[in-house]
């Protein structure tokens, strides 16, 4: 992962946009995805994909109908991604997913993307890929969640890495209680390891347009 172009990026998000997100994103009905997220996060998602090296993997761990994972790949269609979901919890489908995925991809998938409709814990018993230089944590918002998550995917992280952790906010009281929890999980993360540092935080209370906060560390080991 390329973190000095990442950081940089960030830094500029606000006034660079990504401006080919957009009108591309309007022209497909927000709510087929259950408006579940916001441009501005995709945009990071987006600069996140763009900046992975080579041979690095793109993961997103939860799914749902594939509007992050979308918004990731737009444009880096070079690189490779990895999406696991087993549908537990919103519902959903493989065949939703894929058929949202061919409405902005209509000349195909990439070759470079695979699905795997799995629980976290299943995907990772037979995980080889020792190169994941992003993920993007967006399944289940509890703080063991979390925890178990990153245990899972740490020994799976390139040298550098960029974690992305949807729904974490400090403690507001317009936002869930799982957002809380979310956020004490990466507290007690960056805690305990002294290879792991927070990037960027974006308050969903204090920032409008990050629905309910996006919480950014950065691995380097």
């Amino acid at each position: 992962m390329d973190v000095n172009n990442f950081q940089k990026g960030i830094e500029q998000i606000k006034d660079q946009g990504f401006s080919f997100l957009q009108p591309i994103i309007e022209m497909i009905d927000h709510e087929r995805f259950g408006g579940m997220t916001s441009i501005n996060i995709l945009k990071v998602l987006n600069l996140a994909a763009k900046s992975l090296n080579k041979e690095e993997i793109y993961l997103e761990l939860g799914t749902y109908k594939g509007l992050t994972l979308i918004g990731a790949m737009l444009g880096n269609e070079d690189k490779k991604f990895i999406a696991v979901d087993d549908f537990s919890q919103y519902g959903g489908s493989e065949a939703e997913l894929l058929e949202n995925i061919h409405a902005f991809f209509p000349q195909g998938i990439s070759p470079n993307f695979r699905f795997y409709q799995l629980s976290i814990e299943e995907f990772f018993k037979d995980c080889r890929e020792k190169d994941i230089g992003m993920v993007f944590f967006d399944a289940l918002h509890t703080y063991k969640a979390i925890m178990d998550y990153f245990w899972l995917v740490l020994p799976h992280l390139a040298e550098s890495a960029i974690l992305i952790f949807d729904d974490s906010g400090t403690d507001h009281k317009d936002l869930p209680s799982w957002v809380g929890e979310v956020w004490e999980a990466t507290e007690e993360l960056l805690s305990l390891f002294r290879h792991l540092k927070e990037l960027a935080y974006f308050d969903p209370v204090m920032i409008p347009g990050w629905h309910l906060g996006l919480r950014i560390l950065v691995w380097q080991g």
